[in-house]
């Protein structure tokens, strides 16, 4: 947060820099009212930028085999312009390459998510879910087994919700096969 800050007075800086050199070069004074616009514009502009395009510079950034599968959009009244044009302040994404199966529970996975939230560093946690069942459960440790299937305390999902349809669609519409925990 603190860098975005000192960015925008930077550009703010040069972009008012740039409009007072070529009436000092020619040795006339700027109108009043062009050096503080010019400036207020530079960073309303640079701000507004920043904010809409952290999501899909995020979603670059990403290694290969991390799936965004939501994107949380933001509303608040003190940006009045995000009542009409959201913005994604959170993001989760799943690691494809690292969800893994048990040979005992076929219908069972576990996936690791990566939380993604504007000015926080990314989280990781583990998340067993049943596919049969329509439920998931947060884990610690990466373990699939017999014990920690009948222990977890599971809460029901939507079908419809995107971790969900993510992990459980059939296996041509996913785009990596999960890894088999032996």
């Amino acid at each position: 947060m603190l860098t975005s800050l000192l960015v925008t007075f930077l550009l703010a800086f040069l972009a008012g820099a740039m409009v007072w050199l070529p009436y000092r070069t020619f040795r006339r004074n700027p109108p009043r009212f062009l050096i503080p616009t010019v400036i207020g514009a530079t960073m309303l502009a640079f701000t507004i930028w920043n904010e809409y395009t952290w999501a899909p510079r995020t979603i670059a950034a990403l290694p290969a085999g991390v799936e965004v599968i939501e994107r949380i959009e933001r509303h608040t009244p003190l940006q009045p312009w995000t009542l009409l044009f959201p913005r994604a302040d959170r993001m989760v994404a799943v690691d494809r390459g690292g969800i893994l199966t048990n040979e005992r529970f076929p219908d069972h996975y576990l996936v690791e998510l990566v939380l993604l939230e504007r000015f926080m560093p990314g989280r990781l946690t583990r998340v067993m879910i049943d596919c049969r069942g329509a439920r998931q459960a947060s884990v610690g440790e990466p373990a699939l087994d017999a014990g920690a299937v009948e222990t977890a305390p599971w809460a029901s999902m939507r079908r419809d919700g995107p971790l969900f349809r993510s992990v459980c669609a059939p296996p041509a519409a996913s785009s990596a096969a999960p890894t088999a925990l032996r």
